[in-house]
């Protein structure tokens, strides 16, 4: 219910940029029904954009952030807290290993909302696979 009226509230204040819809298709679940049109890369962007902008966030000095820079963000956090570059790979959809090599940053660190988003990714140790 409380995300429900999260999209009915983020479907109107998108609705008044001239987007309805671009929040519901971010937040669907791979379980859901695909759309008829899917997302382009460029509504993407301006999304990241608009909202970082609403938050009050800017890329340092020098950067610019881009539709790419989640894609990015998300394996470099996948892989600071262990997770594979073979299970990054797969669950980012990239079509060779090679490619995942040019969006991690292997020096950041991992952090509590990198766990928090990717530690379904990590494989069981030996100690939580073993019978009591």
């Amino acid at each position: 219910a409380l995300m429900q009226r999260y999209l009915g509230l983020a479907d109107a204040a998108w609705g008044a940029r001239g987007q309805a819809g671009v929040v519901r298709e971010l937040w669907r679940l791979p379980s859901d029904p695909r759309p008829e049109t899917p997302l382009s890369s460029d509504i993407i962007g301006t999304w990241l954009g608009q909202c970082l902008g609403d938050c009050g966030v800017t890329p340092p000095l020098g950067q610019a952030w881009t539709r790419h820079s989640m894609r990015s963000g998300g394996a470099t956090a996948a892989l600071a807290i262990g997770v594979d570059p073979f299970t990054i790979a797969r669950w980012g959809v990239w079509k060779s290993f090679n490619s995942v090599t040019l969006y991690v940053d292997p020096l950041v660190r991992g952090c509590s909302a990198a766990a928090l988003f990717f530690r379904h990714l990590l494989k069981p140790t030996a100690e939580q696979w073993a019978l009591p």
